[in-house]
């Protein structure tokens, strides 16, 4: 009699890596995966969590905490090096270790898809240098301003002013006013060439404000529930943001 086997979770899909990464590596990619998710549900990505358009925003939300659920359960038996092994075992069998690393044969359909996805994290990982730059140097203790566009009045700060969030952590992000996330945001989303190419030429700082908005709701959804340290520097999930938002 043919009996179907049940096909078995592969916690390595799940997060997106091999077998042959690091645990560093691997608690890495599971983490931007998280942002991702979270960065989608702010979106609302229809294709990223692989929903339908008809979905409504409960079973959306719930969509996106199944799958960082499924990331975290993938995330804490691949870190933990008796469940790795036993894991390993069951899945590829004792064999794996008489070899150091499961050398797997990949197609050249696969290695271009290893590719691509190498390619995204380097982009995202040049993101975070550029944020990192732009909050270090460019942004040390300021307030978005441009001598063509800010209005001659200081007295009363400006929605666009004042934002102190740049090398702030997550846990400060959550504690922080609307008032200085939406400054923040503004320094943010005004670093961004295209952006502040539309700014100057409309000669109209409220142009920023669309873009200074939707930046902060999807850093908002990324940084809320569980997934990542509070001591996370918020400008990491800002990056990811921008690179999913294609600024």
């Amino acid at each position: 009699m043919n009996m179907e086997k049940k096909q078995e979770t592969n916690y390595y899909k799940i997060i997106g890596v091999y077998p042959s990464d690091s645990p560093e590596y691997i608690e890495k990619q599971a983490k931007l995966k998280i942002i991702r998710i979270k960065a989608a549900l702010a979106k609302k990505d229809y294709q990223m969590l692989d929903a339908s358009m008809e979905t409504d925003d409960a079973r959306l939300k719930q969509i996106a905490i199944e799958k960082i659920a499924e990331i975290e359960q993938a995330r804490e038996i691949l870190s933990n090096l008796k469940t790795r092994i036993e894991f390993d075992i069951k899945t590829y069998g004792k064999s794996y270790f008489k070899k150091n690393t499961i050398q797997k044969k990949r197609d050249p359909e696969k290695k271009e898809t290893e590719k691509k996805e190498t390619d995204v994290v380097g982009a995202i990982i040049v993101a975070v240098m550029i944020i990192g730059f732009i909050t270090y140097f460019v942004l040390p203790d300021r307030q978005t301003s441009d001598p063509q566009i800010t209005p001659k009045s200081q007295i009363t700060p400006k929605w666009y002013q004042n934002g102190n969030l740049h090398k702030g952590s997550v846990a400060q992000w959550k504690r922080a006013t609307y008032a200085n996330k939406l400054a923040t945001a503004a320094d943010w989303s005004m670093s961004r060439p295209q952006i502040k190419t539309r700014v100057m030429q409309s000669n109209n700082i409220d142009t920023l404000k669309p873009f200074a908005i939707n930046l902060l709701s999807c850093v908002d959804e990324a940084a809320a529930g569980e997934g990542y340290e509070e001591s996370m520097k918020i400008a990491e999930i800002t990056a990811v943001c921008m690179h999913l938002m294609k600024w």
